[in-house]
């Protein structure tokens, strides 16, 4: 592992350089935070994973449900099983592209009210 001593940050606006304090982050260095991940608080934990196991179990119930004429509730059961399975398999990214199909930049522009 390679040691750096000083790292110095060149500035493209100015022929001055900036010296950064302290020693830069070394990747895969474990000294760089030598106490580890932060603990999660156990009861935190146990709540989070409770309120999941409901919730699942919920989502398995509406897979069988049905309306007030007895008839199945596709739309029902349809969230429930992306629900399920967004939660195993997590979601898949989303994209909002343009007419071209290339990515599209957003902003948002806050006008002054009219009093």
């Amino acid at each position: 592992m390679q040691k750096i001593d000083k790292m110095v940050v060149m500035d493209d606006t100015k022929d001055t350089q900036k010296r950064v304090i302290g020693k830069p982050f070394v990747s895969g260095d474990a000294r760089a935070n030598p106490g580890g991940r932060a603990r999660v608080r156990e009861d935190v934990f146990n709540l989070g994973k409770d309120a999941t196991l409901k919730a699942m179990r919920r989502w398995i119930e509406a897979l069988d449900a049905v309306n007030k004429d007895g008839d199945p509730d596709h739309e029902a059961r349809g969230k429930a099983g992306d629900r399920i399975f967004d939660r195993i398999h997590g979601k898949s990214p989303q994209s909002v592209t343009g007419e071209d199909g290339k990515s599209v930049l957003a902003g948002i522009i806050l006008l002054p009210t009219e009093e």
